[in-house]
């Protein structure tokens, strides 16, 4: 069977299939649909950015995420003079 015997049996099977509508719709369509499924995979990497930025405010410990100058000195790291003097 050559490429011409091919085409005429596909010719004679779906001869009576026809369009409904045009070329230009239904490529539109199908870039509607390819712009809404990025768009849902935009929106589903920002809730998934969101929710881990979520979850590393949680979990981290609460003096770490203050700015160094709200901290205020350590125990360990404060002057003598600020240090409690021991009773002897």
């Amino acid at each position: 069977m050559n490429d011409t015997e091919v085409i005429n049996e596909v010719r004679a099977r779906f001869g009576e299939v026809h369009m409904t509508m045009s070329l230009d719709t239904v490529v539109a369509r199908g870039r509607t649909l390819r712009r809404r499924k990025k768009n849902l995979r935009r929106a589903a990497v920002a809730v998934a950015a969101a929710a881990a930025a979520l979850a590393a405010v949680k979990i981290w410990p609460p003096a770490a995420r203050r700015p160094p100058w709200q901290r205020g000195p350590s125990a360990r790291n404060r002057p003598a003079s600020w240090r409690s003097k021991s009773m002897n």
